[in-house]
Parts: structure tokens; sequence; C-alpha cells
């Protein structure tokens, strides 16, 4: 999988004093995604689908000792919502966070009024560990998350929520009506099928103050139709009908693969990028997404093909808080410095 820098850094020989973010700094971030679009499957008829999910989450700054001059990011979510709503069937909506859980307005947990109640799998989803560690120049050098958990509820990727706030810069001060292009690959359905790519900047405006916002705009298209296959994720919670095949139910075998036959996306966006804080402070992304894929249907008794036409927007907000309110001592205990 490929990975892109997270905060995008000063190049260096920008004249700061600083490359990456202030170990302490904590960046609390809100994002919204919204698709919306229609689905056909060969056989019945099609109709239209609608997903609002919102995630509240934060990132922490901290020194790493290796390699040198490299940093690390630790994650901590507060709280993940999702509304989904498919024509003919009935709108379903969650609600979690770490000591409480709501499905389709009833709350199945809430710590505050049960705190002897075991904290349910969604929960404890909240609660994994999180970093991402970065030299000086904003690369990643190494993802660390618990797999335990995440191997129970595949379907929930939290980490696709961390990707919308990475940005690499190029190497040369930021100026309008600068281009350069990065990988970013196209991620789609839950973060499990991705696709090679790349995003092409542009500079729009850059104030003269730091504290005032870079503007930036970007653009990727990908047109595919190359088949692509991808595996079913296996999990506790995978219903057994995706584990049947033509005689009947094989709780040994794995689902079938899925088949993506073409794949296009447009996107475009805009982002507010802070030099004084080396972090995003807004973004927007709007994609436009078409996708073909042959599933087998729950008996394994065939193979439909089945087409998903929908817009996705995504919006970002970024607040920063300090950590210059610590002493020094308490600094070098906690982030390393």
């Amino acid at each position: 999988m490929i990975w892109m820098a997270l905060f995008a850094v000063t190049p260096v020989f920008a004249e700061q004093a600083l490359l990456r973010p202030v170990a302490g700094d904590q960046f609390q971030i809100h994002q919204d995604i919204v698709c919306s679009g229609t689905y056909s499957l060969s056989g019945f008829p099609s109709g239209r689908f609608h997903q609002e999910v919102g995630i509240d989450f934060a990132a922490t700054v901290h020194d790493s000792p290796e390699p040198p001059g490299s940093w690390r990011a630790n994650y901590r979510f507060d709280r993940f919502r999702i509304l989904s709503r498919i024509e003919g069937a009935t709108e379903t909506y969650v609600e979690i966070e770490p000591g409480r859980l709501v499905i389709d307005g009833t709350t199945v947990y809430d710590r505050n009024l049960r705190p002897d109640e075991s904290v349910p799998i969604l929960c404890h989803l909240l609660l994994e560990d999180l970093s991402a560690t970065f030299s000086a120049r904003g690369e990643v050098l190494r993802f660390e998350e618990r797999k335990s958990m995440r191997n129970n509820f595949p379907f929930l990727e939290l980490t696709q929520a961390l990707r919308e706030t990475w940005i690499e810069l190029p190497e040369r001060p930021l100026a309008p009506g600068l281009q350069w292009r990065e990988d970013r690959p196209a991620r789609i359905l839950s973060d499990r099928i991705v696709v090679p790519a790349s995003q092409t900047y542009s500079v729009q405006a850059v104030p003269e103050g730091d504290d005032q916002p870079a503007v930036l705009a970007f653009e990727r298209a990908i047109d595919s139709r190359r088949p692509r296959r991808f595996p079913i994720p296996i999990g506790s919670s995978t219903p057994l009908s995706l584990r049947y095949n033509a005689i009947g139910p094989d709780l040994l075998a794995p689902p079938q693969e899925l088949l993506i036959l073409s794949l296009s996306i447009s996107s475009k966006g805009n982002l507010e990028y802070r030099r004084d804080w080396k972090y995003m402070s807004h973004k927007e992304t709007r994609d436009w997404i078409g996708v073909t894929m042959e599933v087998p249907r729950p008996d394994g008794t065939e193979v439909l093909t089945k087409k998903l036409l929908f817009d996705r927007v995504i919006r970002t907000t970024v607040e920063r808080r300090t950590g210059s309110e610590l002493s020094e001592e308490a600094r070098g205990i906690l982030f390393g410095e």
C-alpha cells in the first residue's frame, strides 16, 4: 500500500526555523463525507443510495528518536457517525464514541450509565492505537496500528479519514501559479479498492503573513478499463451468506474475490495550508465516481454485474491547539523534546 506524507513540511532552504509541526501541538479534526448516487444489479431494478459519515479525531505531534530529525503523529478518535439510506430498505444510523454506542436511535451502550457493562467492539475500534512516523521532509516512514480489532470488523476503515489530512509540498517556496504532482492513489468502498494514481496541485494564493492560509487547488482523473481483483475482507461480523458456494455453506472457504471491470474517477478540490502550523486548516474534495464490478450471488450459483454511479464530497476542517502551556520538563517527558 502506498502512503503519502501527512503534514506538508517546509523546504529545507526556506527561511523558517522549523521543518515540522512543534512537538506537543494537537490538531483537532472534523470530517464529513457525503456520498449520493445510483446502483444497478443485473436482473434487478436500479435504485438510489445516500450515505453520510462524520468523524472527529485528533493528531498529537511527538518527537521520534529514530531516524534523526523524524517525528511522530499519534491519533485519537472521539466520534464516528454513519447514516446509510438505500432505496427500498430501512434507513440505518450508527453513532460511536469510546464510551457510547447508538444504533437507529437506541442507546446500546453508555459507559456513564452502565460502567460495569462490557465495551462493544465498535467502541473498541475507536480506542485503537494509530500512529505515523515521518521524516524531516514529510515522507511516511512507518504507519502503526493494532490489527486485532480491525480483523474483527474489517469493513470499517478508520485510516481513510487520516489520509485526507496528508499533503506533500514541493521542494520550493509556495508562489501563485506553482504546480506539482504527487502520488495519490484512488480509494473507494471503505478503502478496500486502491488504484494507483497521481494528483496535480496548483497554488492559487499565498498571503504575506504565515498566519493566513495559502490556497491550493488540486485535481485528479482516472479512467481504467483494466480488470482488477480485490479480496472481500473476512471478519467475525462478515455475514455467513458471503461464504456460500454452489453446493451450500462452506464456513472454511473465503468468499470469491471482487472483480472490478472499470473505474472512472474525476476529482477536484481546494485546500488551505497554514505555513505557521505546518498543517492544513481546511480541505474540500469533490469526486465523481463510476465503477462496474462483478459480484457473486450469496449462494454462489452465478455472478452478477453491479454498477455504481455517485458523487462524493469530503470536507475537512482543522483547529490547532498548542502545547506551549506545558513546562519544558513536562514537554520532554510527554513529547520527547
